[in-house]
């Protein structure tokens, strides 16, 4: 007797001591998963599930597109504020996932929402805006970061 545990895909194999006997050949089309669909991103001021130091203030903001992000333009008291915000942010629950330092851009995610910190580091370009997007749609850099020893 065969118990059959798992959906066969094309073929059902069965061994058994050093013998191998096909029982039985089939096509059994099989449905992709259905994706969940990526909810609608929320209308917000401000940054969802972040609290921004006292002396930033966001100066604009835009909703992409396909209405699953934000992207939110921060101006703080000074440039050390700006750049301590992905620290803060950490702290806040958010999970690092990776930054290219040199660039000045963070990724971290919390539950099924995503956040990109970006901000100058030439210079006095530190003490400009910097950018936080925040969407559902998980996001990679690109290029991929390097692994590091």
């Amino acid at each position: 007797m065969v118990v059959i545990t798992g959906e066969p895909r094309r073929a059902l194999v069965v061994f058994g001591g050093d013998r191998k006997l096909e029982l039985l050949t089939m096509e059994v089309p099989v449905a992709a998963p259905a994706a969940s669909p990526l909810p609608s991103f929320p209308t917000s001021a401000r940054p969802l599930e972040l609290t921004l130091p006292a002396s930033c203030a966001v100066n604009s903001s835009y909703r992409h597109g396909d209405d699953l992000g934000n992207t939110w333009y921060v101006q703080c008291g000074a440039g050390k504020v700006n750049v301590s915000v992905p620290y803060d942010a950490t702290h806040q629950g958010w999970t690092l996932i990776g930054n290219d330092a040199p660039d000045g851009t963070y990724l971290l995610q919390r539950g099924r929402l995503w956040m990109q910190i970006f901000f100058r580091r030439d210079g006095p370009g530190i003490e400009d805006p910097f950018g936080i997007l925040q969407t559902y749609r998980p996001l990679v850099f690109s290029p991929a970061p390097r692994p590091t020893p």
